[in-house]
């Protein structure tokens, strides 16, 4: 009887490595569908062709011609910006919104840039936050390595 518990305490004990969950903020990160991102960044129209990423569909969302997503061909967010108000983070400097997000968030340790500062997530994708001066401050988050396989090095 002995042996059982302690067989059935060693496996209940033993943690299968859950997946890492993709950076969120404000309840949004790349597993959130269309309706979502609308639901807090206001309606969202597809922006002309012009404007569109190389690869996927862009959309602007609300009044703001920066803020929106893309979607590649299956229907995935690859990348979600908005403004630094959706946050009320407009107080910091870039830098300092940088590190207070990878802080907050757990990412990795951020790399500042003239106009961009990047921090990973656990789960490959990545923060940028966008210092573009005149416009204001943006927050992008972007698929980067996130859905990929893990590399085999064994």
């Amino acid at each position: 009887m002995r042996a059982i518990l302690g067989l059935v305490l060693t496996v209940l004990g033993t943690s299968v490595a859950a997946e890492p969950s993709p950076i969120t903020i404000r309840g949004l990160n790349l597993d959130s569908s269309p309706l979502e991102v609308e639901s807090l960044l206001g309606e969202c129209s597809k922006r002309p062709k012009s404007d569109a990423p190389r690869k996927g569909i862009a959309y602007q969302c609300g009044e703001d011609h920066l803020e929106g997503y893309i979607i590649d061909d299956q229907g995935r967010l690859t990348s979600l910006i908005f403004h630094c108000s959706f946050i009320e983070g407009c107080e910091y400097s870039s830098e300092d919104l940088t590190a207070q997000l990878a802080g907050a968030l757990s990412l990795g340790d951020p790399r500042y840039g003239d106009i961009f500062h990047v921090s990973d997530g656990p789960s490959g994708d990545r923060m940028i936050v966008l210092d573009f001066r005149e416009e204001g401050t943006y927050i992008n988050l972007v698929a980067s390595n996130y859905r990929k396989p893990q590399l085999k090095l064994d």
